[in-house]
């Protein structure tokens, strides 16, 4: 029984053999041509592959050569005009770049060069820009506090506040949400809300109690306390 079987499924492959054979026989050459577009296919994927690895590569010399040359800036009479002139040289690198870590990250490596020249306005776009670009990136809740940050250094605190609200709605479940609520309590602290500054301090202290910000939501709440001492004293 077992010979008789196994004599079935030799004939069964050898037929599906000859099957492939008579059939690569009659359409040898559209199977051949077939092959050699497959082939063609796969070597334009490797040569593309190959030229955008090597751009992406030549887009990280000249973006590391531009924050080079705006290091050796010393003279400060023509700092900003250095400083504009190397941020427009990055951000045409970063928008002719098609992947790779210019492509990725130039824009918040441009947010980071301007913030720290004052230049809170133009740092603030860069920011958005890049969690508008690449909001699951680990960087993206760095970018949007920092544009919250370069907003509450020019003085719109109400566009602070949204920013940070949009953190939490984004963000609020991250590594970062001890230092998110934590500038929730500060920006609304600012605003004089001392409910929600209260009410947000307090989330730091008893959902991450061995946060660096976990102590300093402590100390602006004895501050927020003594303010609210002082003003009802007044009343």
């Amino acid at each position: 029984m077992a010979r008789r079987e196994i004599e079935i499924q030799r004939n069964i492959i050898e037929k599906s053999l000859m099957f492939l054979k008579d059939s690569f026989r009659k359409n040898r050459k559209a199977f051949l041509y077939s092959l050699g577009g497959a082939l063609l296919a796969i070597l334009f994927i490797i040569i593309g592959f190959l030229y955008y690895d090597m751009k992406a590569t030549r887009d990280l010399v000249a973006f590391e050569r531009a924050l080079d040359e705006y290091q050796e800036i010393t003279d400060d009479a023509e700092r900003k005009e250095r400083v504009l002139k190397t941020v427009a040289e990055l951000d045409k690198l970063v928008a002719s770049s098609h992947w790779g870590f210019v492509n990725e990250y130039g824009s918040y490596i441009i947010g980071n060069l301007l913030y720290t020249e004052n230049m809170f306005q133009e740092a603030k776009k860069y920011y958005l820009q890049f969690v508008d670009e690449s909001p699951s990136s680990f960087f993206a809740p760095l970018a949007l506090q920092q544009a919250a940050r370069s907003a509450e250094m020019l003085g719109t605190v109400d566009e602070a506040l949204t920013l940070y609200q949009q953190l939490e709605s984004e963000y609020g479940d991250s590594q970062f949400a001890d230092h998110i609520y934590y500038n929730l309590g500060r920006i609304y602290g600012r605003r004089g809300d001392i409910f929600k500054a209260r009410e947000y301090y307090n989330r730091v202290i008893i959902s991450f109690p061995q946060s660096l910000f976990s102590e300093k939501a402590k100390k602006n709440l004895f501050l927020l306390g003594a303010t609210d001492t002082v003003q009802k004293g007044r009343n």
